[in-house]
Formats: structure tokens, sequence, C-alpha cells
């Protein structure tokens, strides 16, 4: 339970900076910000129109509560590579939160694109 507790309180400093950050300066980041949109329409499609062998689809096929277990399963790895692991670990953990994370919002019927502009908000207020 402290356990739990402890994890969210970092979730939640983790999204209280992620929430400062401003996602329309691309040069901000190395990467292309556009695969975030490719890799959620193809997460949407997957769960809106389940394909034999996806990953995705089977993970939907399992319920809300099984998609929340593994994104808070990811988390929790990220979270331990952030203090004990490489960065390059720490990537590769990121990036399944970020896809888990995905996952979990299509499987609920959250568009991530709300998720950006909830961002925005907070972003504009502060």
């Amino acid at each position: 339970m402290a356990q739990t507790s402890h994890a969210k309180v970092i979730s939640m400093e983790i999204m209280q900076r992620i929430s400062r950050l401003n996602f329309r300066t691309h040069y901000h980041f190395g990467g292309n910000l556009e695969y975030l949109k490719e890799l959620w329409n193809v997460v949407k499609d997957r769960v809106e129109k389940p394909k034999d062998g996806s990953y995705t689809s089977s993970l939907v096929a399992k319920g809300v509560p099984y998609v929340a277990r593994k994104f808070g399963e990811e988390s929790i790895e990220l979270i331990v590579a952030s203090l004990s692991e490489d960065k390059k670990r720490v990537i590769e953990e990121a990036a399944d939160v970020i896809y888990h994370l995905m996952v979990l919002l299509a499987a609920k019927g959250v568009d991530f694109e709300d998720v950006v502009k909830e961002l925005e908000s907070r972003a504009r207020h502060r």
C-alpha cells in the first residue's frame, strides 16, 4: 500500500512536470513528435478493429482492469529504472509507459489529443 501511494505521488510529480512542457515546440525534442500521432492512430485502430496477432488487441481483449494493471506495472518499471539503471533503460521503459498509456486511453475511449489539449491548457494557466 505504501509503495502504491509513493508511486502515485511520483506519477503526479512527473505529470505536473510534463504539463509544464510546451509540446508544440518540436525543436526541444530530438525525435519526431508526429510519430506519437502515428502510434496513437495504430493503437486506436487495434482497439476499434482488433487484429489477430496484435499485441495491442490482445491486451484490450483482456479488459480495462488488465490494461490498467499493465500500465501500472510499466510505470513502476520506469520508476525503478530511473533510480537504478542507465539512461538507455530509462528510455526503453519510458517508451513502454507511453505505449501502455495510449492503450489504456484507447480502451477507455479517451482520445490522446484530448490529453494533449489538457496539458496545453495547464501550461497556459501557469
